[in-house]
């Protein structure tokens, strides 16, 4: 179905229920804590719902897959803004008490621009060592028909905008469902 497992997701939502909603005790129970972060975890709760749909929709109509696929990513990619909009109204201290710790940002910026040092310098290594047969241009990119003039400065801002900011934004729900539900919580 070319869509990301929601099970990634599930353990997550679990976490965010109990801990919301069942768990008196919890530093995030909806009656005691009261501070911004908490629409991060209510935010997550309404796209998953949304994204289990859209995974039921796309395993009984195949041919649905890439728009589901689609939707899926833009609800995180818009819950993953959210998230940094939050953040950006929130202090340290009400995320740390919600158990959400930012870590160390210098290392992720250095890891970040390692990645994309790797992948110019792969591409580059391509070229120079002629590693891989040049595809050539198309007429179409992304379902999309550009024309000849326009391809070049359509390739840049189609590879920034979807595989340097979107596929990464849209992954990291994933990811938070996984490390949240599996080493946050249990």
């Amino acid at each position: 179905m070319s869509m990301s497992p929601w099970g990634m997701l599930v353990p997550a939502l679990v976490a965010i229920v109990l801990q919301m909603f069942f768990f008196k005790d919890s530093p995030i129970y909806y009656q005691i804590y009261k501070e911004k972060p908490r629409w991060i975890f209510l935010g997550f709760i309404m796209p998953t719902f949304f994204y289990g749909i859209l995974t039921l929709l796309a395993a009984f109509d195949p041919e649905s897959g890439q728009i589901n696929q689609g939707l899926g990513a833009l609800l995180y990619t818009l819950w993953i803004l959210s998230v940094f909009f939050i953040r950006g109204q929130s202090d340290e201290g009400s995320f740390e008490r919600a158990g959400l710790r930012l870590g160390n940002v210098k290392m992720a910026q250095r890891f970040i621009g390692g990645i994309l040092l790797f992948l110019l310098l792969q591409a580059g290594f391509n070229l120079l060592f002629k590693l891989g047969p040049f595809v050539g241009r198309a007429d179409r990119i992304y379902g999309l028909p550009i024309s000849s003039s326009l391809y070049i400065p359509a390739i840049i801002v189609f590879f920034v905008l979807v595989t340097v900011i979107g596929v990464p934004l849209s992954g990291i729900a994933g990811v938070f469902g996984e490390e949240y539900g599996w080493r946050g919580f249990l």
